[in-house]
């Protein structure tokens, strides 16, 4: 014990005198603390590198905040929707004239009651649905599908088109179908109607320049006009009327003309001058005129006429 008292007042007098320093002279916060003790904190420059990274964090939050205000009040935003944009429980609204610079996908366009829909643009307008597509463009309109159709909503049945298209027909189904054209409709094929009728004091022609015509009805043909019009039947070649029961030509006056005339055989000549017969042949059924002598029309037969 004698030996290790000495070690003992040297270490108690070491300890009093790095007590007395650090009571005379604490650390400042600009100066490090020495390295031979463990001090709990931040000091010198680090202190001041939070300090300077918490008031740049705080100055971007507050500029951002003042962004993200500004945006709100110059677009409008509501909790109904963005300026001239609402949203509603039906879908998006738009209160006058809408910019797209990109397509637009929608299952429904639809204008107010009383407001027209306007759809422009620069170059072209094309609505897509699945495989069918309508382009309009400064030159021509191209519909492309399988079936077009055209429906009334004041109709009697608005299901029922009123024109339907396909490639294997046209059918329209509206009480009259008006040509205004001054050089009417050229059809190239047949057409199924039931009636044919030209306009108010205007003649009706139906044209074959380089074909024929056929007319055909199941339950009959009428070709009828006016009080004071007339009907002409003009052919190149031949006119041909077939009925399954009768051909009925009701007018106060009926005209042929361009029919040959059959002599009389053996020289007999012609009591009434001027006068003829209507005579037909039996085989082909070929029209005739024949002198009027009293006689039938088998005397003035000849195989010229019928052969």
């Amino acid at each position: 014990d004698l030996k290790t008292r000495p070690l003992l007042a040297i270490v108690q007098k070491a300890c009093a005198n790095i007590a007395m320093r650090l009571a005379e002279k604490p650390y400042e916060d600009d100066v490090d603390p020495p390295n031979e003790y463990n001090v709990v904190g931040i000091y010198g420059w680090r202190k001041r590198s939070l300090y300077f990274f918490i008031l740049f964090l705080v100055a971007i939050i507050i500029i951002n905040l003042a962004l993200t205000i500004w945006i709100l009040v110059v677009m409008d935003f509501s909790v109904g929707g963005m300026g001239s944009l609402r949203i509603t429980e039906f879908g998006i609204r738009v209160e006058g004239k809408a910019e797209f610079l990109q397509p637009l996908y929608a299952r429904d366009i639809s204008s107010d009651q009383n407001s027209p829909l306007s759809i422009q643009s620069q170059q072209a307008v094309n609505i897509v649905a699945g495989a069918n597509k309508l382009s309009l463009n400064q030159d021509a309109l191209t519909i492309t599908a399988n079936t077009f159709e055209v429906h009334s909503q004041s109709s009697a049945s608005p299901q029922s088109p009123l024109l339907s298209l396909s490639r294997e027909q046209m059918a329209v189904t509206a009480n009259q179908l008006y040509a205004t054209g001054p050089l009417g409709v050229a059809l190239e094929g047949s057409l199924t109607t039931s009636q044919i009728q030209s306009p108010p004091n205007e003649a009706l022609a139906l044209l074959a320049p380089s074909g024929k015509i056929l007319l055909n009805g199941s339950s009959g043909v009428q070709i009828q006009a006016g009080f004071l019009g007339n009907v002409s039947i003009l052919s190149s070649t031949n006119v041909t009327l077939t009925a399954s029961s009768s051909i009925v030509l009701d007018a106060p006056a009926v005209y042929v003309t361009g029919l040959e005339i059959s002599q009389p055989q053996g020289g007999l000549g012609t009591l009434w001058p001027g006068t003829y017969q209507v005579c037909v042949c039996a085989g082909s059924s070929k029209l005739y005129l024949a002198p009027y002598n009293a006689t039938d029309c088998s005397y003035y037969t000849n195989n010229a006429i019928c052969p």
